[in-house]
């Protein structure tokens, strides 16, 4: 028996969409002090020991750069036999939360300072017998798949695992484990009560779905979940996504908890094939634990948006920081940046927030950039995101005091910003916007433009070349701290110049584009933040974001955030009105960076202010967490996320200006 464990699985040929159970015994004349599983899989995993669910959750990693947890199976042992069942989910098919690597299960099973089991070709295993495979139903492409638990499905019969020849070199986990905290059942506020439910829960969770019922017959019921109601219902189709899962319900009592897909959601709708009698049904929160440091907001209103704030921020911290726990759950550069920021204030946490920094370190693409979201095997590549990791590289270090993330994802830092520098035009210094069948030019939900919807490929923008710029000098900032040579350093000076002599108007604002067809808020704060404005100018943008001097004929558009795709936000060149398209939630962060930088003491009470407004408005309207955008769940054509982990900055602002 090889006791340092290999890597098996159930079967030579795997399959997207695939699970398979693994056992393994072990007998205890009486406890010891310490028993701990250590174990990777691929793609995720429960761990039951005689009959409980002692562990779950895979971290989330790459195929070339396995992770490794340890668990603590203590709790859950007994003198005498104790029976290990592990039952693993391939996913195998690609989303913005997972890369696809080989189906997989690694484990050892260590007993004080020994190894007692480990995997080998002597494991006993079985596809999994209740878990319908190959389903491959996606809830969202972001997500990934959902599940289909049939537990009036016979066993499947026990035979040796394979090897699967796969052997990298694993990581130790680098955050702490998911807490798995008691069910909150949801009120049923609808449906029939016979075949039919709607609940809501207190207020928005994420974590797995618990169901208690008996029923009559064998039955197929599905569960849609959601963050608002529509008519009174769960919408459980919104394009083409799917948010439901489904369940078998043999005859009698069922009782089912789900350990492998998290859900985010406030409401819970459920449809059954004949008449059941529920006794509850609802989500079981998984949480990641932090140490949270009292803060007084000076007023109950602030105190309460603190407090929603912080709870947006928990429910986006699982295996990694991710943008929302409903539709996607996965790891932004952008979104996290503010997320990261308000974490250090909330919790004092850096562990986190370093792991996450050095998750997408580990990306790798052949054209160099970063992709948009770590772990992912979409390939998509936002270019602004890329350049925004710079900054929160530097913000960490900053808070923590930690250089030895910078030393170890030095290289990727550096290439990253080398295919930058390769598509700067020779000509006229500046990096044009990126061909759109590869790259998608986002900035901000605010506008066709910023969008990504209205550019056209080798034509340059304000935006893209000021963020190159702050990644430039972040980028050298972050050299000299650990004294690094830094070779692209020298690139900034003209390029902060020939930004300000293609860019900047008359009366001191800054165009998005060269013709001047476009004017943005956040184009003009990156503009004073990366000291592309002088002083003089800085002044006249902030006078521009606040409107509290209009120095030329200013007009700010309503975004109409459910129908962005009408928006048209070019400026008539013969129009003597500047048509200004004003900040979204998720980018307020560089307008009051760029008040506080030009005149900290003018702006404080005018960025409180716009925080109270933005939030209390929200806070009126029943959020329990705050918004992607402020259109609500009416925004993207109903599939706007309630609770959003950049939304989270009023913590941020609250302990910088309170």
């Amino acid at each position: 028996m090889n006791l340092q464990g290999i890597w098996i699985w159930e079967n030579n040929n795997p399959r997207p969409d695939e699970y398979a159970d693994f056992s393994d015994t072990f007998f205890l004349e009486s406890l010891p002090q310490r028993i701990a599983l250590r174990l990777s899989a691929d793609s995720n995993y429960a761990v039951y020991l005689n009959g409980k669910l002692a562990a779950f959750g895979q971290y989330a990693d790459f195929p070339h750069c396995k992770v490794a947890d340890t668990h603590d199976l203590l709790p859950f042992c007994r003198v005498g036999e104790n029976n290990l069942l592990i039952t693993v989910w391939y996913y195998g098919a690609p989303s913005s939360t997972y890369c696809p690597g080989r189906a997989g299960l690694y484990y050892q099973l260590l007993m004080e300072d020994r190894v007692a089991a480990a995997s080998g070709i002597h494991t006993l295993c079985r596809k999994s017998p209740c878990y319908v495979p190959y389903q491959e139903k996606m809830i969202t492409k972001e997500l990934g798949f959902s599940f289909y638990y049939d537990a009036a499905r016979e066993d499947t019969a026990w035979h040796y695992a394979v090897a699967t020849g796969y052997a990298p070199q694993l990581k130790e986990r680098p955050i702490l484990p998911l807490v798995l905290e008691e069910i909150d059942a949801g009120r049923v506020i609808g449906g029939n009560g016979s075949n039919q439910f709607v609940l809501e829960l207190d207020r928005e969770e994420a974590g797995f779905i618990a169901l208690s019922f008996e029923s009559e017959c064998t039955q197929k019921i599905i569960v849609s979940y959601g963050e608002h109601l529509v008519d009174g219902q769960v919408p459980r189709f919104i394009g083409v996504r799917d948010f439901s899962v489904a369940y078998g319900a043999k005859p009698g009592k069922n009782e089912y908890m789900n350990p492998f897909r998290r859900l985010g959601c406030r409401y819970l709708e459920i449809r059954a094939e004949s008449t059941i009698r529920l006794r509850y049904a609802g989500i079981c929160p998984t949480v990641y634990p932090v140490k949270e440091i009292p803060f007084d907001a000076g007023s109950p209103r602030r105190q309460q948006i603190y407090e929603v704030a912080k709870r947006t921020l928990q429910l986006c911290m699982h295996e990694h920081y991710e943008d929302c726990p409903w539709r996607e759950q996965a790891l932004y550069a952008m979104d996290s940046r503010n997320q990261m920021l308000c974490s250090y204030y909330a919790f004092g946490e850096t562990r986190f927030a370093r792991a996450s920094l050095w998750l997408f370190g580990q990306d790798r693409r052949e054209d160099g950039f970063l992709s948009d979201c770590v772990p992912s095997g979409i390939g998509l590549v936002i270019p602004s995101f890329c350049l925004h990791w710079y900054q929160e590289v530097w913000e960490y270090t900053q808070f923590s005091g930690d250089l030895t993330l910078v030393s170890e994802i030095w290289d990727k830092l550096l290439s990253v910003l080398e295919a930058f520098v390769r598509h700067i035009d020779p000509v006229c210094g500046l990096i044009p916007c990126l061909p759109t069948d590869r790259y998608w030019n986002f900035y901000e939900w605010s506008g066709r433009y910023l969008m990504g919807n209205a550019q056209t490929p080798g034509k340059h923008d304000l935006i893209l070349n000021c963020l190159l710029l702050s990644a430039l000098d972040h980028m050298d900032a972050l050299g000299r701290m650990i004294g690094r040579e830094f070779p692209l350093r020298e690139l900034a000076k003209p390029l902060r110049q020939r930004i300000r002599q293609v860019f900047r108007r008359r009366d001191g604002l800054f165009n998005t584009d060269p013709e001047g067809t476009h004017i943005c808020e956040l184009g003009n704060a990156l503009a004073v933040l990366t000291g592309v404005a002088d002083e003089q100018d800085a002044l006249s943008v902030c006078r521009m974001l606040t409107d509290t001097e209009p120095i030329t004929k200013i007009e700010k558009i309503p975004i109409d955030l459910a129908v962005l795709s009408k928006v048209c936000d070019r400026n008539p060149p013969d129009s003597d009105t500047v048509h200004v398209v004003p900040i979204s939630l998720s980018m307020t962060t560089f307008v009051y960076d760029a008040l506080l930088q030009t005149d900290a003491e003018k702006y404080r009470e005018f960025i409180l202010n716009d925080i109270d407004s933005r939030y209390g408005s929200m806070l009126d309207a029943g959020a329990t967490t705050f918004w992607e955008t402020m259109g609500g769940s009416s925004t993207f054509e109903n599939a706007g996320s309630l609770c959003h982990g950049w939304s989270a900055l009023a913590i941020y602002y609250y302990h910088k200006l309170l």
